[in-house]
Order: C-alpha cells, then sequence, then structure tokens
C-alpha cells in the first residue's frame, strides 16, 4: 500500500478488520520529515495518517492483529 503524492493520508480496505483491531504501520522508503502519526481501524478499513503531505508516493506496509 501507499500513500500518494500530496496527501497525507491513505485508506485501506481489509477484510474483517474492526475499530478494536490493532495495526501496525512502517514506511517502506525514507522521507525526510515524514513519519507515521497512527493508524486508525473503522469497520472494513484503516487509514494511515502521516506527519506531512507526501511530497512523492509513499510505500507502506502494515498487518493487523486482533
Amino acid at each position: 500500500s501507499s500513500v500518494v503524492k500530496r496527501r497525507a493520508s491513505a485508506t485501506v480496505p481489509v477484510r474483517g478488520i474492526t475499530p478494536d483491531s490493532l495495526v501496525l504501520v512502517t514506511l517502506q522508503s525514507a522521507r525526510s520529515g515524514v513519519h507515521v502519526l497512527g493508524a486508525v481501524p473503522e469497520q472494513g478499513r484503516f487509514t494511515v495518517h502521516l506527519s506531512r503531505k507526501a511530497r512523492q508516493s509513499t510505500p507502506f506496509a502494515w498487518f493487523v492483529l486482533n
């Protein structure tokens, strides 16, 4: 998955995820001044939030517990 250029978040659909799930996200490339603020689970999806808008597409890896 990735956050597209000029965006600070991305939503990822995940079958079976709930608001009580634990989502862990890590960036897969170095982007100066950009880090993960958090990943917010919802029913059927989660949203990853970055510290600022990405200057270029920013890939990330993730997994869900629970």
